[in-house]
């Protein structure tokens, strides 16, 4: 892609990598007056009240979801619903929604 007619894909590659690399930098997860909030690059992908958590399970899924490793935590809430996520602090991350709601089934 050195060349001048491949100009255009340097370009496109570059920038395809500068977003991957932009999501994957400014993924947070928050939690904010009883609600844990999922970020992921300029989206506010998932709200979820931590009252409703029914269980937190560790998973190695390929599944997409706003998680930046294979080393993922599956959170099931609700009924049915569920989200993988990949906190830095697994076991903080997992202490300080069982502090909010100690309902939570943890099964690591």
């Amino acid at each position: 892609m050195m060349f001048p007619p491949i100009w255009p894909g340097l370009v496109v590659s570059l920038l395809v990598m500068a977003f991957v690399l932009h999501v994957f930098t400014t993924m947070r997860y928050t939690c904010k007056d009883g609600v844990l909030i999922i970020k992921w690059s300029f989206f506010t992908y998932q709200r979820i009240d931590i009252l409703s958590i029914t269980s937190i399970t560790g998973t190695n899924s390929l599944i997409s979801s706003p998680a930046a490793s294979l080393d993922r935590l599956e959170i099931r809430f609700k009924k049915h619903q569920s989200v993988l996520v990949s906190p830095k602090d697994k076991e903080g991350f997992i202490a300080h929604l069982s502090q909010i709601n100690p309902d939570i089934e943890v099964k690591l």
